[in-house]
């Protein structure tokens, strides 16, 4: 899937989000004047050795899981004025696995919100 995606001309980096770059533009309102807005254009990129680099995009998706909000907080989201100034609500939460073994059964078993769901370890 990666190289039928660099085929079209996607580009993978792999590195850690240590910030964002906004820019201000105006926008008309449907009255009929103009307001100042920010919006996001780069997204700073801390390579495996230590240079940060700027990645220009035109949308940007929020795909890092239980760092999500991190990530958000970082673009101004959870932290801003009005509309920007709710979190996003995903946190991260602990879940636990435990292995045990006998003589019926060897397997794996997730505890989730008082939820025991039965993983096969095929032995």
């Amino acid at each position: 899937m990666k190289a039928k995606l660099a085929s079209y001309g996607v580009h993978f980096v792999t590195g850690d989000v240590v910030g964002f770059s906004w820019q201000t533009i105006l926008v008309p309102s449907v009255v009929g004047t103009v307001q100042k807005r920010s919006k996001l254009i780069h997204v700073h990129v801390q390579s495996g050795d230590g240079r940060v680099h700027p990645v220009k995009f035109g949308l940007c998706l929020n795909a890092a899981g239980a760092e999500a909000q991190n990530i958000a907080r970082l673009a101004g989201i959870g932290v801003g004025e009005e509309a920007l100034s709710f979190d996003l609500p995903i946190m991260s939460r602990f879940l636990f696995t435990h292995f045990y073994i006998n003589a019926d059964f060897m397997g794996v078993f997730r505890y989730k919100e008082n939820v025991k769901v039965p993983y096969s370890t095929g032995a």
